[in-house]
């Protein structure tokens, strides 16, 4: 006996498309027997199989394949992209992308990327590979609204433009150019070579860890330069060429080999040493405390 199928095609009267029908429940999605869906080219877009599902303004269409995912709003996914799982509201997936996991992809556009347990929300991702490890290599990520990044990390000769970004996960950013107005990681990172503009804040904290601090790394010919509104670096080591400017919170960290800190705000409990320069603004307040200064360090008030 042929199992029972998912769901049936209906022609559309331009003959390119098929419109979907439900022939039983899909209760993960809400969908009951009857129901209409969006539009498919042919019946590879959609597994017969499985949870997935394409709502009615959406469609598949080319060598896409939906298989446990939802796929809803005004979303079009094409080209060769797999939706395993996860949510794809109001957007455009195409190339050779697949999404996998528990993400959420929000009116956003991701070609010839993998997303794996991403939230993502006005984001343009371009070769943008968030696997179990999670690598960005050579990529453009691009957001208005936010990106959130669960998976252990590591980007790589690319771009950040974001309104938001949060990391929470252990990583590397190198080689990274960020244009950003908020962005957190909330975990030990590593940053080398960066050079970036935050337009409000930058949060890095590593949770106290001593064994797993974030690292800025910086050399003479790649140095890393961070220029923002509000910067707080807790339990990091601040080595080479770093250029951090603006209103900063240094606390618990260590601050060396020739590093420039261009700052007002607070500096706690912090270790300077080997060449490292603190350049204290005198036209706002600030505060010094639990201070160790080794070698040639320099600090002006």
């Amino acid at each position: 006996m042929s199992k029972q199928k998912k769901y049936e095609m209906v022609r559309e009267l331009s003959g390119r498309l098929f419109n979907i029908r439900a022939l039983r429940d899909i209760p993960e999605h809400d969908v009951r027997k009857g129901d209409w869906g969006g539009r498919i080219q042919n019946e590879e877009n959609l597994s017969q199989d499985g949870t997935g599902w394409v709502m009615e303004e959406a469609m598949v269409t080319g060598e896409a394949q939906i298989i446990d995912g939802l796929v809803t709003g005004r979303s079009h996914v094409k080209d060769y992209a797999i939706v395993h799982s996860g949510t794809i509201i109001d957007s455009e997936i195409g190339g050779a992308s697949v999404i996998k996991g528990e993400s959420s992809i929000t009116k956003s556009k991701i070609f010839h990327s993998c997303a794996n347990n991403v939230s993502a929300q006005y984001a343009q991702l371009y070769s943008v590979h968030i696997t179990d490890r999670g690598r960005i290599f050579n990529s453009i990520i691009s957001a208005v609204e936010g990106l959130e990044i669960k998976q252990t990390i590591d980007i790589k000769n690319s771009q950040i433009r974001l309104e938001d970004g949060v990391i929470s996960s252990i990583g590397n950013i190198e080689n990274v150019k960020i244009n950003v107005k908020n962005f957190t990681v909330n975990v030990s990172f590593k940053l080398e070579h960066i050079r970036g503009s935050i337009l409000s804040n930058l949060w890095i904290k590593s949770q106290g860890n001593m064994e797993k601090r974030t690292e800025w790394i910086g050399k003479k010919e790649e140095p890393i330069l961070i220029e923002g509104k509000h910067l707080l670096s807790l339990d990091s080591n601040i080595n080479g060429g770093v250029t951090l400017r603006g209103n900063l919170r240094l606390i618990n960290s260590n601050i060396s080999e020739n590093a420039q800190v261009d700052m007002y705000g607070t500096l706690v409990n912090c270790h300077i040493s080997e060449w490292a320069s603190i350049k204290l603004s005198q036209k706002v307040s600030r505060e010094m405390s639990g201070l160790v200064l080794n070698g040639d360090s320099i600090v002006n008030d």
